[in-house]
């Protein structure tokens, strides 16, 4: 019922053809109809990816949270892959814990994003969501609520206390986010 004509499926797989050099997008390869209980869908083959969601990579760990440092690796790996997408015009439009698969590389981690089919077209407001979302998201692998008010004043700073406005002045885009990961001080490291 969401791809009459194959309208979605256009969509996607032209947005993924214009996103196709970006390491963190899923590769597709081509598309098939298939039938389920007698009604043709059409569907789109992609590589083959390892990874954890990074909900279940989260929910794993000792207190539902990751240390510090595989939190910021795992933004970072975010924000340089978001700042490629940014770069194309184009955003992923629903980044949330559901919807990010990791694998660790050595001391890195490499991360792919899915469901990029968000239709609208690409904003300022849009690629600032994307940002907002990847702070959300960084806040969430440290543990949240319980644990932000005893986050280091770095992380803090990152975080913004999740307000929309201060996250959007700080870092307006992934280029800016980025930035500040790679220059930013760690007190007591």
């Amino acid at each position: 019922h969401r791809n009459k004509g194959d309208k979605a499926v256009d969509f996607y797989a032209t947005k993924l053809e214009r996103l196709r050099d970006c390491p963190m997008v899923i590769k597709y390869h081509h598309s098939e109809v298939m039938r389920y209980k007698g009604t043709p869908i059409t569907v789109l083959i992609s590589e083959y990816v390892e990874g954890v969601l990074l909900a279940d990579m989260v929910k794993k760990r000792r207190g539902k949270r990751l240390p510090e440092f595989e939190a910021l690796h795992v933004l970072y790996s975010l924000v340089c892959g978001l700042e490629q997408i940014h770069a194309k015009r184009e955003y992923h439009g629903d980044l949330h814990e559901w919807n990010v698969l990791v694998r660790r590389e050595g001391v890195r981690f490499g991360v792919k994003v899915v469901d990029l089919y968000d239709w609208g077209r690409p904003s300022a407001s849009n690629i600032a969501e994307d940002v907002i979302d990847s702070v959300r998201l960084f806040y969430d692998m440290l543990g949240g609520k319980k644990w932000y008010p005893t986050q280091r004043p770095e992380i803090r700073q990152i975080v913004c206390g999740l307000k929309r406005s201060l996250i959007t002045k700080r870092y307006p885009n992934a280029r800016r986010l980025r930035e500040h990961l790679d220059t930013f001080d760690w007190q007591g490291m």
